[in-house]
């Protein structure tokens, strides 16, 4: 009996012991979704990570691993949109969750890109893009457990030379 209690608490330490992850806190893009989804004008795409894949040259060693660290892919498209919009999307994004990557604003469009870190990775990379000249607001999710190293790898790939130049 006295074996079988001794393993008994051996484990229970083990089990103590051992780090725990952080709870994963509800995304700002969650919440998001939640209250617009079913605004009028929106159009929403869940796009499978597969198939994604499909479309990424994978010979390139370094597109191919920050590709593989990608989970979800969403896109949220709000139409006849205005500034104000884009000012309510960007609140659901607080700065003490979110970073800011990349901003850019001229006259046909305002851009940001946020990144969300846990555990020293980022867990969610946001696009919002306000597209003035079309009266449109872009929302976009990629979620996974990836290093600022595999954005700059796809920014370089795709030609977005704010956030290439990040590090």
């Amino acid at each position: 009996m006295k074996k079988i209690l001794f393993f008994l608490f051996i484990i229970f330490l083990y089990w103590n012991c051992n780090e725990k992850e952080p709870a994963k806190t509800e995304s700002g893009y969650d919440k998001f979704y939640e209250k617009h989804e079913h605004d009028a004008g929106v159009v929403t795409v869940g796009m499978p990570v597969f198939v994604f894949k499909l479309f990424v040259d994978r010979s390139d060693k370094n597109v191919s691993q920050a590709v593989d660290h990608i989970e979800t892919i969403d896109l949220f498209v709000k139409e006849n949109s205005d500034s104000l919009y884009f000012k309510e999307v960007y609140a659901f994004f607080p700065g003490k969750t979110y970073k800011t990557l990349m901003s850019s604003n001229d006259a046909n469009a305002e851009v940001k890109f946020l990144i969300k870190e846990l555990n020293e990775k980022v867990d969610e990379l946001i696009g919002i893009i306000d597209d003035k000249e079309n009266q449109n607001c872009v929302v976009l999710r990629v979620g996974g457990k990836f290093e600022l190293k595999d954005i700059e790898t796809l920014a370089e790939k795709i030609n977005i030379s704010e956030i290439a130049g990040y590090r």
